[in-house]
Order: C-alpha cells, then structure tokens, then sequence
C-alpha cells in the first residue's frame, strides 16, 4: 500500500510497561532454554538482563536507545525509540509501585 493518507486516523490511548534497551546480543543457543534467543540489556538500572525469543526479531532488530514494551494482555514487541517517544509519556509511578520498589530494595518502611 503505497498512499496511506486515506486510511482511518487512530490515536493512540494504551498504558504499557516498557524499558529502553541499552545492547543487543547476536542469536545463539541457550541451553537452559528451548530454542534461539538474544540477550537485551537495559538503559534503567535494576532491571535484569531479558532473553528474548529470536521469533521476536522477525519483524525488527532493535537498536540501544529502542524499547522493549510490555502490554497488558501479555503481548511484547519492540518499538523504535522516535515512534515510541512520539506515542508514550512516562507516568508517574503510583504510590502502591513506589512502595514495592522500596521492598525490592529492601528500604524499611515506617
């Protein structure tokens, strides 16, 4: 499809949990798993690194500064970091994921 200035205009409304991705590993084997994965790390600390399945890369192949994004039913994908900053702003974390940040962390809560 060529011209798409006549299709219907979305906007965009969701909530999603994303992290930007600071490196890309090449595909390999993971013994421990079944199948191809590829190790992401990220710019945000305290986050593990994530192996994500190689059928996640058949469409795209992030780059640092992209994010990994994490929808409520479940579904993962990757966007490009312009489309990604275009479409999202951070939130404000609530009062109830502050504190289970804080007991992550193991601060006392008084």
């Amino acid at each position: 499809m060529k011209d798409v200035a006549g299709l219907p205009l979305y906007k965009s409304h969701k909530t999603v949990r994303a992290l930007e991705i600071a490196g890309v590993s090449e595909c390999e084997m993971l013994a421990t798993l079944d199948g191809f994965f590829r190790y992401l790390t990220f710019k945000d600390e305290g986050f593990d690194t994530y192996a994500a399945e190689e059928a996640m890369f058949s469409r795209y192949v992030p780059v640092p500064g992209d994010f990994l994004v994490f929808y409520e039913d479940g579904y993962k994908s990757f966007s490009p970091r312009k489309a990604f900053l275009e479409g999202y702003t951070r939130a404000e974390p609530s009062a109830l994921e502050l504190g289970a940040a804080a007991r992550q962390r193991g601060v006392a809560h008084y």
